[in-house]
C-alpha cells in the first residue's frame, strides 16, 4: 500500500498509523456493542449497572489492536485476560466485534509479527485456550459446536499470519544481509584505494626522487659534457611527465589510514617471474606464458598487472585446490591481456586471499580504465581475465 501511494504521489501512511485507526475504529465499534448491545451472547443489553465496567474492559481489548507489530503477544494476553475477567466476575456477556474478531486479528499478529519464533509458537494455544475458557463461562454459546468453530479459525488465521510472516522475516533478513555485504564491499573498496594510494604514492615519490638526482647529475655535467647534460634532462622530462600522470590517479583516490609511505620502487612486470618462482615454493605448479613483444609500461600500469597476477595466485594456492595454474601475459598494440585460470575445484580466483579478492582486482584494473572478468570454466577450474589500456587514462 505505501508504495502504492508512493507511486500515485499521495502521502506515505506508516505502519504505526495503520495499527492506530484500526484500533480506534474497533474500539468505537466495541462501544457500540456494549452500549446498543448488537451483538452479545444473549441478544440483548449489558444491564446497566455493569455497563461502564464492560465498556471500560472492551476499550481495553479492542486498544490492544494498536500494539499488534510491537508487542503482539503481550496484546493478546491482555485481551484474554479482560475477557476473563469480563465473563467471570462482571456479566457473562461476549461480544463477536468487540472481543472475538480482535482477538483473531491479534492471533494473526502473533504468528506474523512476533520477534520471537517460540512468541509466535505459544500464541496460538494462549488464544485457543482464552476464548475457549471465556465461551464456557457463557451458557447459550457454550458448546462443541462453538468450541470447534473458534478453534478453526483461530487455527487458519494463524497458520495464514505464520507462513506471511515467514516470508517477511526472510525478507527481512535477506535485507539486512544485502545491506551488510554492500557495507562490507565499501569497506573492502576504501581498504583497497588506500592501498592503491599508497602504492601510487611510493611511484611517485620514487619518480621524484630519480628526478632530483639526475637534475643535480645534469647540472654537473652541463660545462664539460653538454651532450650527456641533454641526454639526463630528456629522462627528466619523460620522468616528469610520468609522474603527472600518476598524480592525477593518486588525486582521483582517498587515503585516509594514515599508513607511513615508502620510498622504494614498487613491482612490476620484471618481478613476474620471481612472484611465480615463489608460489611454485609454496607447492603450485604454475606455468607462465607471454606473448606479443614486450614493451615499456609506466610503473603504476606494471603494478597493477603484477597486483592482479599476485592476487589470482594466491587465491588459487590457497582456496581451489588446483595443482596447476596458468598464467598468460599478452601483449598487445594498445593494451596488455592477462589470464590466470586453475584447474581446482575450490572457489578458487573467486576468494579474497588478504580479505580484497575480486574487489581489489576490479578497483586496480578500473583504475587504469580496464575491464576484468571472473568466471568459472566449463573445463573445471576458475579464471580471471583482465585488459588494460597501455595508454594513459
Amino acid at each position: 500500500m505505501s508504495r502504492l501511494t508512493a507511486a500515485r504521489g499521495l502521502p506515505r501512511i506508516s505502519q504505526r498509523t495503520v495499527d492506530v485507526s484500526l484500533a480506534a475504529i474497533f474500539v468505537v465499534v466495541g462501544q457500540l456493542d456494549v452500549w446498543l448491545g448488537f451483538s452479545d451472547g444473549d441478544g440483548g443489553i449489558v444491564p446497566a449497572d455493569d455497563r461502564l465496567l464492560v465498556a471500560l474492559l472492551s476499550a481495553l481489548t479492542t486498544s490492544m489492536l494498536a500494539l499488534r507489530r510491537q508487542r503482539p503477544l503481550e496484546g493478546l494476553a491482555i485481551m484474554i485476560a479482560a475477557g476473563l475477567v469480563q465473563v467471570y466476575l462482571v456479566v457473562s456477556v461476549a461480544f463477536f466485534f468487540g472481543q472475538f474478531v480482535p482477538v483473531v486479528l491479534m492471533t494473526y499478529a502473533v504468528a506474523a509479527y512476533a520477534r520471537r519464533p517460540t512468541h509466535a509458537i505459544v500464541g496460538l494455544p494462549l488464544a485457543i485456550v482464552g476464548v475457549t475458557a471465556i465461551t464456557m463461562a457463557i451458557p447459550n454459546i457454550s458448546s462443541w459446536d462453538n468450541f470447534l468453530f473458534q478453534a478453526v479459525i483461530l487455527i487458519l488465521t494463524w497458520s495464514v499470519g505464520y507462513a506471511i510472516g515467514t516470508r517477511l522475516r526472510r525478507t527481512e533478513e535477506i535485507t539486512r544481509r544485502a545491506a551488510e555485504l554492500e557495507l562490507e564491499r565499501s569497506r573492502l573498496i576504501s581498504e583497497e584505494r588506500g592501498r592503491l594510494a599508497r602504492e601510487l604514492h611510493d611511484i611517485v615519490a620514487h619518480s621524484v626522487s630519480i628526478i632530483a638526482v639526475q637534475a643535480e647529475a645534469g647540472e654537473a655535467l652541463l660545462p664539460d659534457d653538454p651532450e650527456r647534460a641533454s641526454e639526463t634532462f630528456r629522462s627528466i622530462q619523460a620522468a616528469s611527465r610520468q609522474s603527472l600522470v600518476e598524480l592525477r590517479r593518486l588525486l582521483g583516490l582517498l587515503r585516509d589510514d594514515g599508513a607511513p609511505a615508502a620510498l622504494a620502487p614498487q613491482p612490476g612486470l620484471g618481478e613476474l617471474e620471481a612472484l611465480i618462482a615463489q608460489v611454485r615454493s609454496a607447492g603450485l605448479e604454475v606455468d607462465l606464458t607471454v606473448e606479443g613483444t614486450p614493451s615499456a609500461v609506466d610503473p603504476g600500469l606494471g603494478l597493477s598487472v603484477y597486483r592482479v597476477v599476485q592476487e589470482a595466485l594466491t587465491n588459487a594456492l590457497r582456496h581451489s585446490g588446483a595443482d596447476r595454474t596458468a598464467v598468460l601475459v599478452r601483449y598487445l598494440p594498445d593494451e596488455i591481456e592477462l589470464e590466470v585460470s586453475d584447474d581446482g575445484d575450490g572457489i578458487g580466483t573467486s576468494g579474497s586471499g588478504d580479505g580484497h579478492g575480486l574487489t581489489g582486482m576490479r578497483e586496480r584494473v578500473a583504475l587504469y580504465g580496464g575491464q576484468l572478468r571472473a568466471e568459472r570454466r566449463s573445463e573445471g577450474g576458475f579464471a580471471v581475465h583482465a585488459r588494460l589500456p597501455l595508454g594513459p587514462t
